[in-house]
């Protein structure tokens, strides 16, 4: 093999902890990281309610981060306990013996993340009201590039399931530590894949709750029915990913404000959705993408949708 490539275990480093805090900051706490969670699986080092880990500064830069100077070591640690994402103790039976004890503070941790999610809404937020959102809140989104899809039947068994397709970009997460060469990595793909269907399931029934679906099953209208059996399997696939952006209208949204804005969805909206889509003139390209678009717009989009429809039943008059 290369001599460049993996033979050993290699640095791992969430990019988005790193471009906040720096590299070196970000692979420092995922080796801390990475022994808390050994200690936590052998069940030692745990005082005042959390696990902890200790080394000198020289033996951390021996053992972990040879590749880095001493005084870079020194420094990143120094920084990391001063900004209170590391914390310090002494746990040492011999009082003599100065060697500090690390571990994380996660409340930290959490409260940074959180950090990072509001300024990405509030990115998003700035671009939408920059002009973006001229593109995206057109209520048909005929102008957007398609492909082509036939809308004049409505299936409820395999289209539905062909939308549903995972579109997210995943971020590499702090709770996971480095490769454990002594763990056992044996995977249950069917377990895995029974999981996710499951939880798949729940995030779609619990959208049904949302936009009271089952007032419409009461209903009896079938065709109505189908049409919404279509849409909101495409909505539901959205909630049960946790990380990461995904696309709407061919812009990169955060996970989370999208989210947000389908959590503001009522069972009007979906049957504006379904009503945009059977009004389209042009054949679809790509289904999934206009409805989310859609129903990202919904809530913005949808009085001014049935007022120009009001204006046009009048001929175009003031009321």
């Amino acid at each position: 093999m290369n001599a460049l490539l993996f033979d050993e275990r290699p640095i791992v480093a969430n990019p988005v902890l790193a471009r906040e805090i720096g590299l070196n900051e970000a692979i420092v706490l995922q080796q801390i990281n990475f022994w808390l969670e050994v200690n936590k699986q052998n069940g030692k080092n745990f005082h005042d309610g959390r696990y902890w880990t200790y080394n000198s500064i020289r033996a951390w830069h021996e053992s972990d981060f040879s590749y880095l100077s001493y005084e870079t070591v020194k420094r990143t640690f120094s920084k990391l306990e001063k900004a209170g994402f590391l914390l310090t103790a002494n746990y040492n039976k011999d009082p003599r013996d100065k060697t500090k004890w690390y571990s994380l503070d996660f409340e930290r941790i959490f409260e940074l993340q959180e950090m990072v999610k509001i300024k990405r809404n509030q990115i998003a937020e700035k671009a939408l009201e920059e002009g973006i959102n001229s593109t995206l809140t057109n209520a048909l989104g005929q102008n957007d590039p398609m492909e082509k899809f036939n809308l004049t039947q409505c299936t409820r068994s395999k289209s539905s399931t062909a939308l549903v397709q995972n579109d997210l970009m995943h971020g590499v997460n702090l709770n996971q530590p480095l490769p454990n060469n002594t763990t056992n990595n044996t995977t249950d793909v069917t377990s895995f894949y029974i999981n996710q269907s499951i939880e798949e399931g729940d995030e779609l029934e619990k959208l049904k709750k949302q936009v009271q679906y089952e007032l419409l099953v009461q209903s009896g209208c079938r065709e109505k029915l189908c049409e919404w059996d279509e849409v909101l399997p495409v909505i539901a696939d959205v909630f049960y990913q946790h990380d990461g952006t995904i696309s709407i209208n061919q812009m990169r949204l955060p996970i989370d404000f999208v989210k947000d804005r389908f959590r503001q969805l009522t069972m009007y909206h979906i049957d504006y959705i379904c009503e945009c889509l059977s009004k389209v003139d042009t054949n679809i390209r790509n289904i999934r993408a206009y409805i989310l678009t859609t129903a990202f717009n919904a809530p913005q989009t949808i009085g001014a949708y049935y007022s120009n429809q009001v204006k046009q039943d009048f001929g175009g008059n003031n009321l």
